[in-house]
């Protein structure tokens, strides 16, 4: 991604339905660069940004607001990047209305791709990209909710559900909405350099030490829990979850046979009832963690652990972080107020 001493052309696209927040919070990234740029007199060039969409034509955010773009994708010849704004979407189901939307930019992108020495998206973006036929054979990520969504619909792309961002060749995908930011940084860092990317996070005082998704993971439950039975276990697990409980403790709850739980959480979850009780053991956690100022060992205690050290392996294992770090990341006291008398 060298530009050498030109401008580099950054590309800013809008898609229907594109969140308003990664849309302009890109935008705002590169604009940031540039005033650093040229406030400290790098011997970088700034950035040429240009908001287009694919014919040219207005579009709406997701939030409902009108926007009007420069110029029409399918008339820029050439640029250094490509940055595609991900439509705003709350469920799989609104994810899949709106690729219907997108079947006019998947097929110009699918020939039209060499125009642009990167392209990069990032949530539901990442599905665009993969289904131009862009991703095959390569990495990606995309919202940890999602990502086995997109592992499904696209086996020829090798998912990594935990991963902030990744690079497979000249395409750069992200996690959900908010990974804006990181993306924004990793663009910066390799068109301008590690100074600029440095200077622009503590300007715009954006984290740039988030490596994995693991700890803003919830435990959603799974389409498949609609089923009576896989509501009834989430249910007794939830009411237990303090105690020392084996698998035919929840089987006998359940009226049913161990190896008929077993059977029935492959089919109707995908797992076993080891796996859902130890993540809804360390969801408790990472909820108590947030919320109260109780010490480790009483919060390993509450989510069924008798012992403090295997409760912060498996802690670390789920999340990606200690429950010391993970508390003083998002603990609700790290984020009081500050107030003066």
């Amino acid at each position: 991604m060298e530009a050498g001493h030109r401008m580099p052309e950054i590309v800013i696209a809008a898609p229907p339905s594109a969140a308003g927040a990664s849309l302009f919070g890109v935008i705002e990234f590169f604009a940031a660069a540039n005033r650093i740029i040229t406030s400290t007199q790098q011997p970088i060039s700034l950035f040429n940004l240009t908001l287009c969409s694919l014919g040219g034509e207005p579009i709406k955010s997701s939030e409902g607001i009108a926007i009007a773009v420069e110029t029409a994708l399918r008339d820029i010849s050439k640029a250094d990047l490509l940055y595609i704004a991900p439509p705003s979407i709350s469920s799989r189901n609104e994810l899949i209305l709106h690729t219907r939307q997108w079947r006019e930019i998947v097929a110009w992108l699918g020939s039209e791709h060499d125009r642009f020495e990167t392209i990069a998206s990032h949530c539901s973006g990442s599905f665009l990209l993969a289904q131009a036929g862009l991703l095959d054979g390569g990495c990606a990520t995309t919202a940890w909710w999602l990502a086995d969504l997109l592992a499904t619909e696209h086996p020829e792309i090798q998912v990594d559900p935990d991963a902030i961002v990744v690079q497979s060749g000249k395409y750069i995908t992200g996690a959900g909405t908010g990974a804006y930011q990181d993306l924004s940084l990793e663009l910066l860092r390799q068109l301008a350099g590690p100074s600029v990317c440095r200077l622009t996070a503590k300007y715009l005082m954006a984290d740039r030490q988030r490596r994995s998704q693991s700890a803003y993971r919830l435990d959603l439950p799974a389409k498949t829990d609609s089923h009576e039975f896989m509501s009834q276990a989430r249910l007794w697990i939830k009411g237990n979850l303090a105690n020392d409980f084996k698998i035919e403790d929840l089987a006998n709850a359940l009226n049913t046979h161990p190896r008929t739980l077993l059977r029935r959480f492959q089919q109707h979850a995908g797992s076993t009832p080891q796996a859902l009780v130890q993540t809804m053991r360390i969801e408790r956690g990472k909820v108590l963690f947030e919320t109260t100022e109780l010490a480790a060992h009483v919060i390993a205690r509450r989510c069924g652990y008798q012992d403090e050290s295997a409760f912060h392996r498996a802690f670390k294992k789920h999340c990606g972080l200690s429950p010391r770090e993970y508390r003083l990341r998002f603990g609700s006291k790290s984020h009081d107020l500050r107030q003066t008398p």
